[in-house]
C-alpha cells in the first residue's frame, strides 16, 4: 500500500490518504481502494504534481505533497 499526503490548492488544507487492496477500504479512515475513482487518479503521480480528485459531491484540484509506503 501507499500513503499520499494531498494539499488542496483552493484552502491550502492537507489529507492524507491510505491507498490499499479492494477490500481494505474504510472511507472514515481515509483508506481508499487502489480500484477507486481518486485512487485511479493518484496512481503514478509524483510529489509536485497537481490532480483533479473526485469528491463524493464534486472535485476538486489537490497538490500531492508526499507519498510514502503503508506500514502496518
Amino acid at each position: 500500500g501507499t500513503v499520499v499526503t494531498l494539499r488542496r490548492t483552493k484552502d491550502g488544507s492537507s489529507e492524507g490518504y491510505t491507498i490499499l487492496g479492494a477490500w481494505d477500504t474504510d472511507p472514515e479512515k481515509h483508506i481508499i481502494s487502489y480500484l477507486s475513482q481518486m485512487a485511479q487518479a493518484l496512481i503514478g503521480r509524483k510529489v509536485g504534481d497537481r490532480v483533479i480528485v473526485p469528491t463524493e459531491t464534486s472535485e476538486h484540484e489537490v497538490e500531492v505533497v508526499s507519498i510514502a509506503p503503508w506500514r502496518k
